[in-house]
């Protein structure tokens, strides 16, 4: 509707300048004259004989066009001296109006992450999988996935954390859970996948921007877990006859150190052992009284869970909620695999 050049970021227009300020303001004016609404939002004017300003479209009597000035936001006014006007109420307006941009910008964030997580999780012989995503009241940056590698006989876990909420941490975990899959079939192993993934998030991402991811792989048959992790908090390994124990090797988070290296560690497990993956929205949810649940708090639960992978999962769901029963401030995401 209006060319940038409109509107100064803390000033009014200037009266004196080049032809397009002119015409600028001639539209500006245009519209408060006619109380057009669908300036709304876009402007404020302010008039300087009352010390006043207000929307387009307010019903006031319209001052003389020498009187008045434009902003592009009712911050900008009040800095310049002026109050709200309490008829239309300018700055509450604006308020809803950004209220209502966020709000959009959240859904569509929940959106992508929706889709962002399976909702089917494949399966190899002797092992079984299941994931939870709770996401939190601004919507974050988790995801997690397991890919099915060549003929079957392979199974890439990874849960990650992108750092930053709303929609461009979302937009970051799609990207990133893309290359994830793209990389898990063609790495040979999970510090691979870490290594080649750091890479191409540095490549692409501006300085600050980072994510945090678990790997973890599983084979056919097999009773041997190989996992790798860049940044992310440690697996809780829980064997029946055992106390817990983390699972723990790797490097830095994603595209925050350049030529980070990874390193990996293998374990076997015996039947009904599992590996459990978790974000920081586990161990950082408080509790009633404020207090962080903590990697303590897994270390007690995880050896009551039973059952089947998903039993596991919505058990510890269940667990996290009771305890931290507030709206998460952190997406709550876990991965867990069964040993059969």
């Amino acid at each position: 509707m209006l060319s940038d050049t409109a509107l100064s970021e803390n000033a009014p227009f200037a009266v004196a300048g080049a032809g397009g300020a002119h015409r600028a303001e001639s539209e500006l004016w245009r519209a408060v004259l006619a109380r057009d609404r669908s300036f709304d939002g876009h402007f404020v004017f302010a008039v300087r004989s009352t010390g006043i300003y207000c929307r387009p479209s307010c019903p006031a009597k319209r001052p003389r066009r020498d009187r008045a000035s434009f902003y592009r936001r009712p911050a900008d006014a009040e800095r310049a001296g002026f109050r709200a006007c309490l008829r239309c109420e300018p700055r509450l307006f604006a308020e809803a109006q950004d209220k209502r941009r966020l709000d959009g910008e959240l859904a569509l964030a929940r959106a992508v992450q929706e889709r962002l997580t399976p909702t089917r999780v494949p399966a190899i012989a002797g092992w079984e999988v299941a994931g939870l995503l709770e996401p939190s009241r601004e919507v974050g940056g988790d995801f997690f996935d397991v890919v099915k590698v060549g003929p079957g006989d392979r199974l890439v876990l990874g849960l990650g954390d992108v750092s930053g909420k709303g929609v461009g941490a979302a937009l970051l975990a799609a990207s990133l859970q893309a290359a994830f899959r793209l990389l898990a079939e063609r790495e040979s192993s999970p510090a691979h996948i870490l290594a080649a993934l750091d890479h191409d998030l540095r490549d692409r991402t501006p300085p600050g921007v980072y994510a945090t991811l678990a790997v973890v792989e599983l084979r056919a048959a097999s009773s041997r877990v190989c996992a790798s992790l860049a940044g992310h908090p440690p697996p809780l390994v829980l064997e029946p006859g055992r106390g817990p124990r983390w699972l723990g090797a790797g490097g830095p988070p994603l595209a925050l150190v350049p030529g980070a290296t990874f390193g990996e560690c293998s374990i076997d497990l015996e039947p009904e052992a599992s590996v459990l993956l978790y974000t920081d929205g586990i161990t950082e949810a408080e509790d009633v009284r404020g207090r962080e649940l903590g990697r303590r708090f897994l270390r007690r639960v995880g050896p009551s869970l039973a059952g089947s992978a998903g039993a596991r999962v919505e058990a510890l769901r269940r667990a996290v909620s009771r305890l931290a029963p507030s709206a998460p401030a952190d997406d709550r995401s876990v991965l867990l695999a069964r040993r059969l």
